[in-house]
């Protein structure tokens, strides 16, 4: 934790978060390593990419995870994450605008399930 004053008043905690794992270009496929981190970054640089979020899910355990999606330069992207769906059954669909991005909660039940919404959608 952080104590900073805040100008109106007393001092303020703010709490700092892990980094951000940024990934590389997701390619036609990309499996997300959770064992490096809970809140993880793809770029989108092919449309259709398949972005894999169950493989590497911590076994036996349920979590809440963070994937943040981000669209290349050219835009258009549509990349999706097999077998999450969200809590109406709906797949995610992601942004598309260039260089927008995406932050998406991922919950894992701990039986290879898992549910998505979006946190915060179409970014700049």
């Amino acid at each position: 934790m952080i104590a900073r004053k805040s100008p109106s008043g007393p001092a303020i905690n703010v709490l700092g978060g892990p980094p951000i794992v940024q990934n590389g270009p997701s390619g036609a496929a990309f499996t997300v390593d959770w064992s490096t981190g809970f809140f993880q970054e793809v770029e989108a640089t092919v449309t259709g990419a398949a972005i894999d979020v169950r493989t590497l899910l911590p076994e036996g355990e349920s979590c809440i995870l963070l994937l943040q999606v981000r669209q290349d330069e050219t835009g258009s992207r549509a990349p999706t994450l097999p077998f999450v769906y969200t809590a109406s059954g709906t797949p995610l669909a992601f942004s598309t605008a260039p260089g927008a991005y995406d932050i998406v909660w991922l919950v894992a039940d701990g039986r290879g399930q898992v549910s998505g919404t979006f946190f915060a959608k179409n970014l700049q």
